[in-house]
């Protein structure tokens, strides 16, 4: 008798499954609609660093992906030229940057610093690899010229010095005085800092041009295309190719202004210019732009500025000469734009929205209630509502359109998948045909056992309508009751969703049942939802919270009610304070990169000038909003074990947040600990260093353990 080979048992997840994931990200068709680029990632355990690489199939999935680029350091960005000649890409591959070069997105000095990413270009159908530049400071993701001729790109230059190259001699090296002075930082502006970044110095992100084929044996020559004490933030291609739209404020004043307009900086001057012809009208943060392909028309992405970032993330078409009508698409239908899902292990995302090919449509991710979808969007705005092409619980991560053809490249995440890419095409109303091209995590995905989320509908004690999700743990067995954690998202202008969470599946793996909800505050519930909570964090969504917190003990008999744990990062972190410092419901806390003081955080992160706008005052004209929006201020009715985790570079939220609640539960003699991460970000569970993030998940799941499992 014959018999079938039985499917080995899965088996439960730990913290090193981390190690053996990949990551897809930043899908792009190829101009004649037959292929798709994207880029591959994935963790180098020995090294305790990321690798990349640029992976090649055609739509059609007659055969399987290529790798186009080796991906012995980072390759990403992938880009294709208009002509379908070349393949332009970034990459910190040290051959080209230069040993011991400071990679562009660190600070100076920064621990681990690798190579700045350069600029580089292949042909099309695969061959060797060529360097358009040697930057100081790297370069970052080329825009191609119409004509294929030229790539554009943002990168950061100090105006005073002009364009600084690898091995150039720095001019104060010969003088002691200034050679031992340069880790002095002598600081001017508001805006002097960014997380992930470090200190600015005098560099400002300025618009760069690069010639792919220079003439005869000539290195490329790269040119300034801007330059001033002001940062370029986005920037597209007119189709004549004279200009470029660029998204910025230039006035010397800009850090104290919210708004930001799109720009026309010519491509012929002989010297960089500070833009001045300018098309909007200041009154929106944009923050993207993209010309129609007739060049007549502008598209852009913008918050309002009377809800400022707690407002939807519009889409706006607009004439594209100075002054012209504009029109917004997704006021209508209360739609914000872009993916706000959050999650901790997908790769990167290359675009909000494309025009189609003859300009009456534009095409753009939406998310909504915990989702994100590919909609349609009637430039003209005179459509009734925006279309969705695709409708699931699902995350469409990224995404690209093939205006000739209508072929469509999706990349798709869900509750149970990381991430793959998928093609399909249009179909009316709908992406029909989809097929999978990827398989990025096929073989790790079979080997474990993992939980898909169950959602559910509730509401809050004043008739909110909510949704939540709950998470069984994987050894589920029905009668017995289990420790559940309570999980809280950061932002809090982002939301919870149909997408893969690494630490969610660990803990249930680990034996929790795992609950969340996007409270208020929230994006994708439309703009009034968001903006309810605007100075006045640890009200209505502390209430939405613990309206969840009751839903699940009523609905779910498995979770057991005195074994209650809380967990958040960010503003997640600052609600977990929050929580603990308002009832003693919950057996233990973990709060992650958190919010403790505004007070103090209005002077030390380098966002926090911005309470300036959403409590209306600084703290010394309204000591007492500031100080009741604090969770220290509670801290004398904390009793909840609690574990701190804290990156010390961490710019956001800066580390002496964490240690002003460390002090006041030590000094009270609550159980405590606190975890610091040297050389780490506030993005650590997301991108700090592979094995800090294994330590990270370790010590979450011991205390966890300590206090709900005894």
């Amino acid at each position: 008798m014959v018999t079938s080979p039985q499917t080995p048992p899965r088996r439960l997840l730990t913290s090193r499954d981390l190690l053996a994931m990949r990551f897809a990200g930043d899908v792009q068709i190829s101009p004649d609609g037959r292929r798709v680029a994207w880029v591959e990632r994935w963790i180098d355990p020995e090294q305790d660093t990321y690798r990349s690489r640029i992976m090649v199939a055609p739509l059609d999935g007659s055969s399987p992906p290529m790798a186009f680029t080796a991906g012995t350091a980072q390759d990403r960005a992938p880009r294709w030229s208009p002509d379908g000649r070349w393949l332009a890409f970034l990459s910190n591959r040290a051959s080209a940057a230069g040993a011991g070069a400071m990679r562009a997105d660190h600070a100076p000095g920064a621990a681990g610093a690798a190579p700045p990413f350069q600029l580089y270009v292949m042909p099309a159908f695969g061959g060797e690899a060529r360097p358009l530049t040697q930057l100081k400071h790297g370069a970052g993701t080329p825009l191609w010229s119409p004509d294929s001729r030229r790539i554009a790109f943002i990168a950061p230059m100090d105006p005073a010095r002009g364009i600084e190259r690898l091995g150039d001699e720095d001019p104060t090296d010969k003088d002691p005085y200034f050679r031992h002075n340069r880790d002095v930082k002598v600081i001017t502006r508001l805006h002097h800092k960014e997380d992930g970044t470090g200190f600015l110095d005098n560099r400002r992100w300025h618009l760069l041009l690069v010639a792919v084929e220079p003439e005869g044996n000539e290195s490329p020559a790269v040119v300034a295309l801007t330059s001033g004490a002001f940062d370029i933030h986005s920037a597209d291609w007119a189709p004549d190719g004279r200009h470029l739209g660029v998204v910025t404020n230039p006035d010397p004043e800009a850090d104290y202004q919210r708004w930001t307009d799109v720009y026309l900086v010519p491509t012929d001057v002989s010297s960089p210019v500070t833009p001045s012809v300018r098309l909007t009208a200041s009154d929106l943060r944009i923050t993207a732009v993209r010309f129609s392909p007739d060049g007549q028309r502008i598209a852009y992405t913008a918050h309002d500025l009377v809800d400022d970032f707690y407002s939807n993330h519009h889409l706006f078409v607009q004439e594209a000469g100075p002054g012209g009508q504009r029109v917004c698409l997704t006021r209508t239908d209360d739609l914000t734009v872009g993916n706000e899902v959050l999650h901790d292990v997908a790769g990167d995302a290359g675009r909000a929205f494309v025009w189609s090919g003859d300009a009456s449509v534009i095409y753009a991710t939406v998310s909504r209630r915990g989702a994100v979808d590919l909609f349609r969007l009637e430039a003209s705005g005179d459509a009734p509502a925006a279309r969705p092409l695709t409708e699931g619980p699902h995350v469409v991560h990224d995404f690209d359109v093939h205006g000739p053809t209508g072929r469509v490249a999706l990349l798709l995440i869900d509750e149970v998948s990381p991430g793959d890419v998928w093609a399909g095409h249009l179909d009316g109303a709908r992406v029909a045909h989809l097929r999978r091209l990827s398989a990025t995590n096929d073989g790790w995905l079979k080997g474990v056992q993992l939980v898909r989320p169950e959602r559910f509908e509730f509401r809050s004690d004043d008739g909110t309508p909510l949704e939540g999700w709950v998470m069984r743990p994987a050894s589920f067995e029905p009668g017995r009751r289990y420790p559940a954690v309570l999980q809280i998202h950061g932002g809090p202008m982002a939301m919870y969703g149909y997408a893969f969470f690494f630490e969610f599946q660990l803990l249930a793996a680990n034996g929790y049942a795992v609950f969340y909800t996007n409270p208020r505050g929230s994006q994708g519930y439309g703009q009034a939802f968001c903006a309810a909570i605007r100075g006045q964090w640890g009200d209505k969504d502390y209430r939405d919270v613990m309206a969840l917190v009751d839903e699940v003990v009523r609905r779910f008999d498995f979770i057991d009610p005195d074994r209650l744990g809380v967990a958040g990062g960010s503003y997640g972190g600052f609600m977990t304070n929050w929580i603990i410092g308002h009832t003693d419901r919950f057996k233990a806390a973990v709060t992650m990169r958190s919010v403790t003081n505004e007070y103090s955080f209005f002077g030390t992160s380098d966002i926090g000038y911005l309470d300036l706008y959403d409590l209306r005052a600084a703290p010394w004209q309204r000591p007492e909003a500031y100080l009741g929006m604090s969770p220290i201020h509670f801290a004398d009715r904390i009793r909840t074990p609690t574990l701190i985790i804290h990156s010390e570079q961490d710019l956001r939220c800066p580390i002496e947040q964490a240690e002003q609640l460390f002090v006041a539960l030590k000094v009270r003699k609550v159980p405590t600990e606190f975890v610091r991460f040297a050389g780490e970000s506030h993005g650590l569970s997301r991108n700090g260093k592979p094995w800090h993030r294994v330590f990270r998940l370790d010590r979450i799941v011991d205390w966890l353990d300590r206090y709900l499992k005894g």
